[in-house]
């Protein structure tokens, strides 16, 4: 999934969940005893925002949070900073103050504090404020339940580490705004100290991946949703130093506590010789928790991967996450050669994709996909692509068309329950246009051919069954 379809799947899931939260929030709203001369006055202050001057005893972390770690040299943010930010947030309206909070003060090691500086916005007493330190994503005060703490790409070096707070206003008179209780930070994520081994050396990492068996590691944390509310996709966060290194990486995973018990990670490293290790690590009793430091004392063994990285040509690119190359090149034309086994194609553009004597596998996605433009794959000699999905190669069918070129075979096998598309699938070549309920060889150059004057097209009788799969052989001979 690219950056943007993550983007968009963050904010329909907002409005969504969001009247659901709006409605809570009003419902948390009391009333304490008071004259009804204190009704009027706490009435108009309601309907106007006003600055307040504010200062807030605050404390972080403890021996057991990651606030209070040093990492061989490397320092997070393990105590308070003059130089960090807090902004607020008020519950119990449903929106963000104006301004933000400085930490001042600082004492007993910098673990305890003053939050001082001035917010703007409607507050009354026993309103419930939280507050938001190191707050890395993009802030918008507009719609603050989409603020998050992102965790998806991080360099192994400069630790994430974000924590909440929650207070109650107790006094807002005179411009002055105090609270009833002291600021207590609660750190967001857990700290991970990893490094990797092939049971003889040390592995240089160029990437790494780190997905939960119970999916219980979080892309990004919304801490103003319902209390440890965590939206998760993909079911892992990519780590990417900015140069292979075989030392030490410092990894913040935000953990959904409601799934960690029994889970276990896995870790999936592309070495500087571009080589793919995975290996596995067993969750604690209980699972892993958020606010802890798990630090790593010996290396973590790996063992080379059975997936094969492809030979191809024409762009510079690698892959991510779900071992898939992005390429944007505009126009694409890339060349794919030899061995495949676990990654695939997604074009951004206009494409053409020439397939050299290509052997691949991949499951439950697409080996190539044309996502920006009409896609076109030329074939030289024989070509087999093996993919448990509902096609191997596939243009976006509502938008661009799938056409073949050149002179070789191309061999298709699909999941069983998708025999419907013939191994392919574009704009030209649904269900509807391919004569699919054709199980012979048939001519299907008037659908699938790029120049239908020179090119022919043959698609061999289906093979396979209901179990096993289903397998096409297209046959494509150009004549120049």
């Amino acid at each position: 999934m690219n950056k943007q379809n993550k983007k968009t799947m963050k904010k329909n899931y907002i409005y969504s969940l969001a009247a659901t939260f709006i409605t809570a929030a009003l419902a948390m709203g009391g009333l304490t005893a008071c004259s009804n001369e204190d009704l009027v006055a706490e009435k108009q202050n309601a309907t106007q925002a006003q600055t307040y001057t504010v200062s807030i005893p605050a404390t972080i972390g403890g021996e057991a949070d990651t606030r209070a770690v040093t990492f061989d040299g490397i320092t997070s943010t393990s105590t308070f900073s003059t130089s960090e930010l807090v902004y607020v947030y008020n519950k119990t309206k449903n929106a963000m103050l104006d301004g933000y909070l400085s930490p001042a003060n600082l004492r007993n090691g910098d673990k305890v504090c003053d939050l001082n500086g001035t917010l703007t916005g409607t507050i009354e007493g026993n309103d419930r404020l939280v507050l938001l330190y190191n707050q890395n994503g993009t802030f918008y005060t507009d719609d603050p339940l989409s603020n998050n703490y992102e965790y998806d790409n991080q360099n192994g070096v400069t630790p994430l580490d974000g924590a909440t707070a929650e207070v109650v206003v107790s006094d807002y008179s005179g411009g002055v705004l105090t609270t009833t209780t002291t600021a207590s930070f609660t750190n967001v994520q857990s700290m991970f100290r990893l490094k990797f081994t092939d049971g003889s050396n040390d592995i240089s990492v160029k990437r790494l991946n780190i997905e939960s068996k119970n999916s219980a590691i979080a892309s990004f944390f919304r801490p103003l949703y319902a209390v440890g509310y965590q939206y998760t996709y993909g079911g892992g966060v990519t780590v990417s130093p900015a140069s292979a290194t075989s030392d030490y990486l410092y990894v913040a995973l935000c953990i959904n506590e409601a799934l960690a018990n029994g889970d276990e990670l896995t870790f999936i490293v592309l070495s500087d010789n571009n080589k793919l290790y995975e290996g596995t690590k067993a969750a604690p009793s209980g699972g892993f928790m958020n606010g802890k430091y798990y630090y790593n004392t010996t290396p973590i063994t790996l063992a080379q991967s059975d997936r094969i990285m492809p030979t191809f040509t024409g762009a510079s690119a690698e892959p991510d996450v779900y071992f898939k190359y992005t390429i944007n090149d505009d126009p694409t034309n890339i060349t794919i050669s030899g061995v495949s086994k676990g990654y695939r194609f997604w074009l951004n553009k206009p494409a053409t994709v020439t397939l050299d004597n290509v052997y691949a596998e991949y499951d439950n996605e697409n080996f190539i996909y044309g996502n920006g433009g009409d896609l076109t794959v030329n074939l030289i000699g024989t070509n087999t692509l093996k993919c448990n999905y509902l096609s191997c190669i596939a243009a976006d069918r509502y938008k661009y068309n799938l056409k073949l070129t050149g002179n070789g075979t191309l061999t298709v096998s699909v999941n069983p329950n998708f025999s419907q598309r013939c191994g392919l699938d574009g704009m030209n070549y649904t269900k509807d246009l391919n004569d699919n309920a054709t199980t012979g060889e048939c001519d299907v150059s008037s659908q699938l051919a790029l120049d239908p004057a020179k090119t022919t097209v043959i698609r061999s009788a289906r093979s396979g069954n209901n179990s096993a799969g289903w397998t096409w052989t297209y046959t494509v001979t150009t004549n120049n």
